[in-house]
C-alpha cells in the first residue's frame, strides 16, 4: 500500500478550518467549581464505560447502525476519549496505519493493527476519523469493513441534521449543533460558496455559536448559525479535570 502518509496530508489540506477562523475576543469561560469538577469526573468515568458497551454492541451486531450511532454521538462528548479537533485523531490513526502497511516486524505491525482499530473504536463518533478510516478501508481490508465504515459515516451526517425542516442553520434558535469540528466542516463543504465572514459569539458563557457569512455558489449571501457550545464547554471541563488532578497530586511542601 505505502501511501497511507500521503492519503492523510491530501485529506487534511482539502478539510476547511473554520472554526480557526472565528473571532474568540472578549469570549467567557464556563464556569465550574470543584465540587461540579468532580461530579464531572465521576461522570467521566460513567459515560465512558456506556460509550464502550455501546460501540462494542456497534462492532459486533452491525445491525441497526442508525441508531446505535445516534446514542454514541451524543454520549462521546461526555467520554474520556473526546477531542473536538479531527486533525490530531486523524494524525495518530495514520501512524498506525502507516506502521501496519510499512513494518517488516510482524510483532510491531500487529500491535500497530490492534492499536488502530482501538483507536478508531474509541472515536468512533469522530466524523474526521471514520471518513479516513473509510479511505483506508477501501484501499486494504486489515483497515476495516468499507461498507459498514461507510454506514457509519452516512450516520453520523445524518445525525447533525436529526431534526430535519426544523434545524436549518438560520438563526440560533436552529442553529445546527455539533460535537466535532469536522461536522462544521461538512456542513460548510455542502453549502459550497465561500466564506466571507466567521464568527464566535457566547451567550453568558453557556452559549457558543459559530456564525459565518457564506456567499453561495449563485453569488447570494446567507448566515449560517452552528452551535459550537459541546466543543467548547466539554474541553473546557475536562482540561479543568485534569488541572485539578495535577494540583492534588503535587507533593506537599
Amino acid at each position: 500500500m505505502r501511501f497511507v502518509f500521503v492519503l492523510c496530508s491530501i485529506f487534511i489540506l482539502i478539510m476547511p478550518t473554520a472554526h480557526a477562523t472565528s473571532n474568540n475576543k472578549g469570549k467567557e469561560k464556563p464556569i465550574m467549581n470543584a465540587r461540579q469538577a468532580d461530579n464531572w469526573e465521576r461522570s467521566l468515568k460513567t459515560h465512558t464505560k456506556k460509550y464502550d458497551d455501546d460501540v462494542y454492541l456497534l462492532f459486533k451486531e452491525r445491525n441497526g447502525v442508525t441508531n446505535l450511532i445516534y446514542g454514541i454521538r451524543s454520549r462521546y462528548p461526555q467520554t474520556e476519549y473526546y477531542n473536538p479537533f479531527s486533525k490530531s485523531l486523524v494524525d495518530k490513526i495514520a501512524e498506525y496505519a502507516f506502521i501496519v502497511d510499512t513494518s517488516q516486524d510482524k510483532i510491531e505491525s500487529n500491535q500497530a493493527l490492534f492499536e488502530y482499530n482501538n483507536f478508531l473504536k474509541q472515536h468512533i463518533a469522530d466524523l474526521g476519523v471514520v471518513s479516513y478510516a473509510l479511505e483506508l478501508s477501501q484501499l486494504d481490508v486489515r483497515f476495516g469493513d468499507e461498507f459498514f465504515l461507510k454506514e457509519v459515516r452516512d450516520a453520523l451526517i445524518n445525525g447533525i441534521r436529526s431534526y430535519p425542516g426544523m434545524l436549518d442553520g438560520s438563526s440560533a434558535e436552529k442553529a445546527l449543533t455539533i460535537i466535532t469540528y469536522s461536522e462544521e466542516n461538512e456542513i460548510l463543504a455542502q453549502m459550497g460558496g465561500v466564506i466571507k465572514k466567521s464568527e464566535l459569539f457566547d451567550i453568558k458563557g453557556k452559549k457558543y455559536y459559530n456564525v459565518h457569512d457564506v456567499e453561495t455558489e449563485d453569488g447570494e449571501s446567507t448566515r449560517l448559525f452552528i452551535d459550537v457550545t459541546s466543543p467548547i464547554v466539554m474541553v473546557y471541563k475536562t482540561q479543568f479535570v485534569r488541572e485539578k488532578e495535577g494540583i492534588s497530586s503535587r507533593p506537599s511542601r
